[in-house]
């Protein structure tokens, strides 16, 4: 359907004046299609007659199509309208400090495609974002996408981050001192001259799943647990940002001032007890090992329940309890997502979690809070990725 995916592309990129209520049509039917005609005008507040000509402009451009039936009150059924799922396509990047993942999806959010490749202590920046070049270049082949129907790429990465400038910053937990200040978006827009944006991971992983669930308003909390730990908030239907993008900050909240050594230079921080470095270290400690078991042995030793790796996992769940129930305490989310590698491999982890967080959580009823793994999993940061780009066409200039 090449027409189409042009027509919402020039669609999408038309910030006029005159444009402006043809977008908040298509949005809302993208958003919460499908639907009728009537309950778009209930929303919309259009008279008949416009509505029904900006459905029918929109219809004959490919950008919604009509999506069968709905149920009849009584006369002939409603058509009901959708957003055209194959009208366009948007690249999702999740950048973490072991792999990086390309997904391609389509205006439905389904994944048509992706890839993902490792990162090594030893890879430059230079080698990274030539592969992910190269990685966005064969899923557009396999898929037979132009780079005409792309909308744009969206980045989860690890933060810190200059957003506005498309900036990856300094981070002490990065796996080499050469990521510093890598300019992400300029890099790509050299191969990709597209819109481009990008977020920490845990954030736009956050948002995917928010808006799988489609409730409005819910505050939600998703923390991903790997060789750091993120957490990104959705807080009264709205993201919650802070000026760097550095939201692995929030694993350094001190549970234990007399604790263990972290990274940072303090004692007692949440994720110098629960992060992958932390339990590979520990893992080695009981283990009497040196240098020579690294992350996926550790993983593997997990999978293969091994009982050092597993003592580790285990003496750190009284400290995730802690620190995840402190977020909860502050934010009162509706909805805790966990995910990671550990419990990937380790699957009786989450329910340990989750059972040490219930013993201190503060609330009056801590059955409010529902935990879960999440429906999109691993792809949760690159989809999230993805449909902020999508979000930023929505977005009034000041």
């Amino acid at each position: 359907m090449e027409a189409g995916e042009k027509m919402l592309k020039t669609f999408l990129q038309d910030r006029s004046v005159k444009n402006h209520t043809s977008k908040f049509i298509y949005h809302l039917i993208h958003q919460s299609g499908p639907l009728p005609k009537a309950e778009v005008m209930k929303l919309s507040k259009l008279p008949p007659t416009t509505l029904t000509r900006l459905l029918e402009e929109m219809v004959t451009k490919g950008l919604i199509n009509e999506a069968g039936f709905g149920r009849s009150s009584g006369g002939r059924p409603p058509v009901m309208y959708k957003a055209t799922a194959n009208a366009a396509y948007i690249v999702g990047i999740d950048i973490s400090r072991r792999q990086t993942k390309v997904v391609l999806v389509d205006m439905a959010f389904r994944v048509v495609a992706q890839k993902v490749f490792g990162l090594t202590i030893e890879q430059q920046p230079a080698a990274a974002i030539s592969a992910m070049k190269n990685v966005i270049q064969e899923l557009m082949q396999e898929c037979n996408i132009h780079a005409d129907h792309l909308l744009g790429i969206g980045i989860g990465a690890v933060g810190p981050l200059n957003r506005e400038e498309g900036v990856i910053l300094t981070s002490r937990s990065q796996s080499t001192d050469s990521w510093n200040r890598i300019e992400i978006i300029r890099e790509l827009q050299k191969d990709f001259p597209l819109d481009i944006i990008v977020e920490n991971g845990a954030n736009t992983a956050a948002l995917a799943e928010y808006k799988r669930n489609t409730i409005s308003n819910e505050n939600l909390l998703y923390c991903i647990s790997g060789i750091g730990l993120r957490c990104g908030i959705i807080t009264n239907g709205h993201l919650m940002q802070n000026r760097t993008g550095n939201i692995s900050s929030q694993g350094h909240m001190v549970i234990d001032p007399k604790g263990k050594k972290c990274s940072c230079g303090k004692r007692g921080c949440w994720v110098a007890y629960t992060s992958l470095v932390s339990l590979l270290d520990e893992t080695r400690r009981i283990k009497e090992m040196k240098t020579d078991y690294g992350y996926s042995d550790f993983l593997n030793s997990l999978k293969e329940q091994d009982p050092a790796a597993e003592q580790a996992v285990q003496e750190s769940v009284l400290y995730f309890g802690i620190g995840l129930s402190n977020m909860i305490n502050m934010f009162h989310p509706k909805s805790v997502i966990m995910n990671g590698p550990i419990f990937d491999a380790y699957p009786e982890y989450f329910d340990e979690v989750v059972r040490s967080t219930k013993e201190h959580l503060t609330l009056f009823d801590d059955s409010e809070v529902h935990f879960s793994r999440g429906g999109l999993k691993e792809e949760a940061v690159s989809v999230g990725a993805a449909q902020l780009l999508f979000d930023s066409y929505f977005v009034q200039p000041a």
